[in-house]
């Protein structure tokens, strides 16, 4: 009964750091964001090793548009299109039951411009779908939770707390008293 009361009192103590806690620093610069978007294009990446190698980096790191990321990876909203990493949250249908796909920054959720500056929209045939394989969704799955305790939504933090708190796992106890 005392070890139940105990994990109780640690969870409350860490749910009362998360809502005392500021945010983490959003600014960041362009080497930064740089490192990023090759991180993020290795969620792409043929070797398996690569694929696991980028999930743990992106896990590590403390930046607030990695857990938007990771969502759109998960909902398989994120594409290969020229070499990079586009994401696309809604295919478009058009006439003669094609799709088209309005195409946004992987990192920023800006709408990649044409040369004119227009919104680049292509077909979906020049996209290659970039899905979580199954050794990846378990991981994947944690590192969203992760991300979920450097919200500024302070409900979401408090929630995380308690399901990593609750899961027994101890490779999140770091990550809860960083919080």
């Amino acid at each position: 009964m005392l070890r139940l009361a105990s994990r109780y009192l640690v969870l409350l103590a860490t749910a009362l750091f998360v809502v005392l806690a500021s945010t983490p620093c959003a600014g960041s610069t362009e080497d930064d964001d740089a490192s990023l978007r090759v991180t993020i294009n290795e969620l792409a990446h043929d070797d398996s090793a690569v694929r696991a190698a980028a999930m743990d980096r992106l896990t590590q790191l403390t930046d607030s548009r990695i857990g938007a990321i990771l969502v759109h990876f998960k909902e398989s909203s994120l594409f290969l299109w020229q070499e990079g990493l586009v994401l696309c949250p809604k295919m478009e249908k058009v006439a003669a039951g094609k799709s088209i796909a309005p195409l946004l920054d992987v990192l920023t959720g800006d709408p990649i411009t044409a040369e004119d500056g227009s919104p680049r929209v292509v077909p979906k045939s020049e996209l290659t779908d970039v899905f979580v394989r199954r050794p990846h969704r378990r991981a994947l799955q944690n590192a969203i939770r992760v991300y979920e305790l450097f919200t500024e939504d302070l409900g979401k933090r408090l929630s995380a707390v308690q399901r990593l708190g609750m899961s027994n796992n101890t490779e999140f106890i770091e990550l809860l008293e960083r919080v």
